[in-house]
């Protein structure tokens, strides 16, 4: 029996204790990122941090004695799950738009980082490119249209790589 940690043996402290590394890696890794102005997969983080916090869990129900550390990241867990209203205006526009799902995947393969395009040029690109790349366009432009703080369009917009 492990006292100082508080679980009955000490394979359980051992797993807690590997959990809280990787919680602190995988926190680490992000915001390195974050102060590198590097891009990061956000889907995955969020799937890292609940993954991670959900094991801390589960080893905390048989744990008697504090600190249950999967508290102190409570309030991170609850603002990355927390819907962003720039999300629920891009939901209605897709809605709006894409009436098949099958539109929006060929939307998300193609995606690309957002760039302003010109009208003279817009107008010629929508020539002569099919129908579901003139959806693209048009979702693309109601993007542009959303105010800067309420759609940061680099948070939202992924590569194919990331996608």
């Amino acid at each position: 029996m492990s006292i100082y940690g508080g679980f009955a043996t000490r394979q359980l402290e051992s797993q807690y204790n590997q959990l809280i590394q990787l919680l602190l890696v995988t926190l680490s890794k992000r915001l390195l990122k974050f102060y590198n102005n590097e891009e990061c997969n956000e889907v995955g983080f969020k799937k890292a941090i609940s993954s991670t916090v959900g094991g801390m869990k589960q080893l905390e129900l048989s744990k008697y004695l504090e600190p249950k550390f999967s508290e102190s990241i409570k309030p991170l867990e609850d603002y990355l799950y927390k819907p962003k209203e720039y999300l629920k205006q891009t939901q209605l526009i897709l809605k709006n738009n894409f009436s098949q799902g099958s539109d929006i995947s060929m939307i998300r393969q193609n995606e690309q980082i957002i760039t302003p395009i010109s009208s003279t040029k817009l107008r010629k690109r929508i020539h002569s490119i099919s129908l579901t790349k003139r959806k693209e366009i048009e979702f693309r432009q109601q993007l542009l249209q959303l105010e800067e703080e309420q759609h940061p369009t680099n948070y939202f917009i992924r590569t194919r790589k990331q996608l």
